[in-house]
């Protein structure tokens, strides 16, 4: 199957958004929260989660759409979801 572009590039903007998050959140100081850096991570910092769980519907669904094209049973899929989410939680 082919990889969607789009699903990656947002992947990598999430990426980069978190890891600004949380170098603002460790390197700005208590005192200079009223800084530029700590307004910008405030509004920024509440966007990757978000982005992230969209990513896992689409590629949740591309999965499904690509097993069920494939044939496989709706048990099998169950169990091949169920085995990536604990994958997933465990990692």
């Amino acid at each position: 199957m082919q990889r969607l572009n789009s699903v990656d590039i947002l992947r990598a903007v999430a990426i980069v958004l978190m890891i600004y998050t949380h170098f603002v959140i460790y390197t700005v100081s208590s005192e200079e929260y009223p800084s530029v850096f700590y307004f910008s991570d405030y509004i920024i910092g509440s966007i990757p989660a978000p982005i992230f769980t969209f990513i896992l519907g689409v590629s949740l669904f591309a999965l499904l759409r690509k097993m069920n094209f494939q044939g496989i049973s709706e048990e099998q899929i169950s169990k091949a979801v169920l085995f990536r989410g604990i994958a997933i939680f465990v990692v």
